[in-house]
């Protein structure tokens, strides 16, 4: 199977494995990216709302730690691949709990010295996936509320896409 990184998964049908791994992978990509570009970078695409550092994480267990066998069964992720992926995955399970709380804080993004292997992790296997040259494009919509007291912020929506 072949994967195109500007193509639109998620307007296929989920219900056919090969669409939803083709959906899950492209979001593994949007996630090394994010990991491994530099910390206003990153809050940029996280956006204004949630914890930067833990939503890169979560990303990337949903995206790579719960589906990699589904990369493999179609042929997105190779026994090699596989392997870096590992590393940066226990890279962060390393650094979990309060084994390193530090690196867990947002305005670490920058400063911690663990960031920037992680970065260079993460920019390393895009580049065995032959995806170093593609380049995210993130929006945000916000959605505000008019209170009394003035306007809150309800809710935000982002919209992803990569380019070549």
């Amino acid at each position: 199977m072949k994967f195109d990184p500007t193509e639109s998964y998620s307007q296929r049908n989920m219900d056919i494995p090969q669409n939803l791994a083709l959906h899950k992978f492209k979001e593994l990509v949007v996630n090394l990216i994010t990991i491994g570009s530099e910390a206003g970078t990153q809050k940029s695409i996280i956006g204004p709302i949630g914890a930067v550092a833990d939503e890169m994480a979560v990303d990337f267990d949903t995206y790579f730690t719960r589906s990699y066998p589904l990369y493999v069964e179609f042929g997105l992720l190779n026994a090699a691949q596989v392997e870096k992926l590992l590393e940066l995955d226990q890279f962060f399970n390393q650094h979990s709990g309060s084994a390193m709380p530090d690196f867990w804080k947002d305005d670490q993004l920058d400063k911690h010295p663990d960031w920037a292997i992680a970065r260079s992790m993460a920019n390393a296997i895009l580049g065995i996936l032959k995806l170093d040259d593609v380049r995210l494009i993130c929006t945000h919509k916000e959605i505000f509320e008019n209170m009394p007291t003035g306007r809150r912020l309800v809710a935000v929506s982002t919209q992803t896409s990569l380019v070549r």
